[in-house]
């Protein structure tokens, strides 16, 4: 399991933060949760991620700033992008600060394993 990708996932939502962590446990990877900006920044401190999933509505901020730390540390890092919300600013934003895809809620978790393993393979960007 030492050689397993890590995720980590930023979702407010407990439920489903819950639901993410058993679904990539499950499938082999190792989980970093978080709820909000402050925790995922604390985890970061001490270990970076092969992926991250980031929801743009958070308690303390907008995802969008931690995929822009995120890209600052690592170009090459897959971030993954979700959201409740239709803004097209939003996706043009992720976009610009690198996202690799932007998936809108609700969502299939398959449709979101399948986006992880596809940006962990570089696989071309599906925003």
């Amino acid at each position: 399991m030492e050689n397993a990708p890590r995720v980590l996932i930023v979702e407010d939502h407990e439920v489903t933060l819950d639901a993410l962590t058993l679904l990539f446990e499950k499938d082999g990877f190792i989980v970093h949760g978080a709820r909000s900006l402050a925790e995922a920044s604390t985890i970061l401190s001490a270990k970076f991620p092969s992926i991250a999933v980031l929801d743009i509505g958070l308690p303390d901020g907008n995802g969008l700033q931690l995929l822009a730390t995120l890209k600052a540390k690592d170009p090459k890092v897959p971030v993954i992008v979700v959201t409740a919300s239709d803004e097209e600013r939003l996706v043009r934003q992720a976009v610009k600060l690198g996202a690799f895809c932007f998936i809108h809620k609700p969502y299939g978790f398959a449709d979101l394993i399948s986006a992880v393993r596809d940006a962990l393979a570089g696989r071309s960007v599906r925003v």
